[in-house]
């Protein structure tokens, strides 16, 4: 148990979290929005997180964690597949992505030029289906994408 805690604390993502908190979701939703990484980042099972945070967290990261495999094809293939996922979500499963979308574009774009020329048109097409998102996330996701394809087209 100690070494999935330790896995878990290398996994968290406090900037989604503090814009899921900011927009004003409740703590189960911040919860979630902390551990949306932890299935695919550390292998994290459902039930531990269910039995751990309870089945609403648990089910909220379900959501968001993307469900493509390398033999699904090629990454755009993948990223559809995940995106066709993701236009299924609640309201706040797409919130959280929304969070994630800009915490991560923040990133890339300020530290891996190179990716940023990849991830960006797919996060263009990934904004596209979180229709169903808290608007000053998807706000946020999208102007914090345009300014990331600006700055790399300078």
């Amino acid at each position: 148990r100690a070494v999935e805690l330790v896995h878990l604390a290398g996994s968290v993502r406090v900037e989604v979290a503090r814009l899921v908190a900011m927009a004003g979701f409740d703590e189960e939703i911040i919860a979630a929005a902390y551990l949306h990484d932890v299935v695919e980042d550390c292998g994290m099972a459902g039930a531990a997180i269910d039995k751990w945070f309870g089945k609403r967290v648990a089910d909220l990261v379900w959501e968001v964690t993307d469900v493509s495999i390398p033999t699904d094809g090629n990454r755009a293939a993948r990223r559809a597949k995940d995106r066709a996922k993701l236009a299924l979500a609640s309201h706040e499963g797409q919130s959280i992505k929304l969070a994630d979308l800009t915490d991560n574009t923040r990133s890339i774009a300020a530290n891996d030029k190179s990716f940023a020329r990849v991830y960006l048109p797919e996060k263009r097409e990934l904004l596209l289906v979180l229709t169903k998102g808290h608007n000053g996330l998807r706000n946020l996701a999208t102007r914090t994408l345009l300014a990331a394809e600006a700055e790399l087209n300078d």
